[in-house]
């Protein structure tokens, strides 16, 4: 297999597609993504990235681009909103990096974007097209290739076609038109706040995370300290229209009125707030059919409470990558290989992360009974609980592949 090779078409150039498009890279093989918007551009959002994320950026060259970028929290505070008592404080820097051989990164998703679109556009392996909007999809006509059209009449084929697309996947819906994404009664809204409008006592290296009945807050600082990601998930009857509606700021006051004053004088300095819609689908039964196959959300929408969703696309990439290379010759052993790996695995975050927000709004007996239980668990041993999910790696070095 060499660079020569027809090139894997990616849809999509989030953090899923380009870290694709790398790891493919990396093994010697091309690929060409095509990116629906006209330039790359991230909503101004953190993103948390475990050991089990930034394991495989730096197996892809993205590690060293992001690390003067990013932060390293030192530890998860979990605190009351309402009365602001500790309720637990969780290990992360030193104690998880050496615990899994990799570090415990906070960035702003532009920094990660930049990073990997950095690499990827030096790379000779690797082509993008921009405003490159898919409106039909041949998966089936020609059993050779699948071919990917655009509005503008454009038309791009391959022996393989990866949808990473996300939650509104166009690829999954020539796939699984009939695919539901079931509203899951909570939303969220993300903030920035500049380094000089945050207040002295969230200056903190850690990453807060504030509980209540119905409400949670979680912040930690981005762009190395020069920031503060925020991001309210708040109860709602009706889910909000797209991915980054605005919000007006009395809207988030008012749904955390009974938050600390300490708390709501933060969240009251930040003005320029987006949200977006929580959906809890369930698990598709494949992810692929004929020569096309999902990553990322595109394949298994998760909630964000256990902060895994771009984690759990950077890690598809890097296994499909694999795959596609060890079995070049058959794309139908590729995509099982592939699934086999990933859909336990994914499903199992995808529980956790529901479980997780279930018990971040607890109320009364219920809320008092998960303090109690938190605040009585070694906080060492508490993180141990998810070993499973940041020591994840992928069972083989990509450098050792032999081309």
């Amino acid at each position: 297999m060499t660079g020569n090779s027809t090139p894997v078409l990616i849809v999509g150039g989030g953090i899923g597609g380009l870290t694709l498009a790398l790891s493919l890279a990396t093994l010697g093989r091309r690929s060409h993504i095509l990116e629906a918007r006209p330039v790359f551009s991230e909503a101004g959002a953190g993103i948390q990235l475990g050991p089990n994320a930034t394991r495989v950026l730096s197996q892809i060259g993205v590690a060293d681009l992001l690390a003067e970028s990013v932060s390293r929290p030192a530890a998860i505070k979990v605190r009351d909103a309402r009365t602001a008592r500790s309720i637990s404080e969780l290990p992360l820097g030193d104690w998880i990096e050496e615990r899994h051989n990799a570090p415990y990164w906070v960035a702003h998703r532009v920094d990660l974007q930049a990073a990997l679109v950095a690499k990827a556009t030096a790379s000779p392996l690797i082509k993008i097209s921009m405003n490159y909007k898919i409106t039909e999809l041949d998966n089936g006509k020609d059993a050779d290739k699948v071919t990917a059209i655009s509005e503008n009449g454009q038309s791009v084929s391959g022996d393989i076609l990866v949808g990473s697309d996300g939650l509104w996947s166009t690829v999954r819906k020539y796939l699984y038109p009939d695919y539901n994404l079931p509203y899951s009664g909570t939303t969220a809204a993300r903030a920035i706040l500049q380094k000089n409008d945050i207040p002295p006592d969230f200056l903190e290296n850690v990453t807060s995370c504030w509980l209540a009945p119905n409400a949670h807050v979680v912040h930690y600082p981005v762009r190395a300290g020069q920031a503060l990601a925020i991001i309210v998930v708040t109860s709602a009857p009706q889910p909000s229209e797209g991915w980054g509606a605005a919000v007006p700021s009395e809207e988030i006051m008012a749904a955390t009125a009974d938050f600390n004053k300490e708390l709501r004088d933060l969240l009251a300095r930040a003005k320029n707030w987006h949200r977006w819609a929580l959906f809890t689908p369930a698990p598709l039964k494949k992810w692929s059919r004929g020569r096309v196959t999902l990553l990322g959300d595109a394949a298994h929408p998760i909630l964000p409470f256990l902060a895994q969703g771009g984690a759990m696309a950077i890690e598809d990439a890097i296994v499909l990558a694999w795959e596609l290379t060890k079995y070049h010759d058959s794309h139908d052993i590729a995509f099982y290989a592939y699934e086999a790996q990933r859909r336990n695995r994914v499903r199992h975050i995808q529980k956790t992360s529901r479980d997780n927000g279930k018990a971040y709004h607890l109320k009364g007996v219920s809320a008092s009974a998960r303090n109690i239980v938190l605040s009585a668990l070694s906080p060492a041993r508490m993180m141990q609980r998810y070993d499973w999910v940041y020591g994840w790696q992928h069972n083989r070095d990509i450098g050792e592949i032999k081309l």
